[in-house]
């Protein structure tokens, strides 16, 4: 089965309510990493400019990804200049550390 990793960069705001939505929809795993950057919007009480986001991976099945992509988008949404950005790219393999097992999703 072919696997997606969707990567987004969010709104440190709104990712409580990415957790939460996530979690209630049965989306099976997700990392979340604290980052700073900058692109469309720049932070104006940052000497560099960079805003406080949050950067969540999603590795699911490729017939899934662009509707957790979508739910991800309608979540993290405010409307205002610097929501973030989401990718979707293909995952050639997937293994579990713990056994070395090649992971089929």
């Amino acid at each position: 089965m072919a696997l997606k990793k969707i990567m987004a960069i969010v709104r440190e705001e709104r990712i409580d309510n990415v957790i939460t939505h996530f979690q209630e929809k049965g989306v099976p795993g997700a990392s979340f990493s604290k980052v700073r950057g900058y692109g469309e919007y720049v932070n104006p009480s940052d000497q560099r400019g960079l805003a406080p986001c949050v950067k969540i991976e999603v590795i699911t099945s490729d017939d899934v990804a662009d509707k957790v992509a979508r739910f991800l988008m309608q979540l993290a949404n405010t409307g205002v200049e610097g929501d973030g950005i989401v990718t979707i790219a293909p995952v050639e393999k997937l293994y579990r550390i713990r056994d070395q097992a090649e992971v089929d999703m």
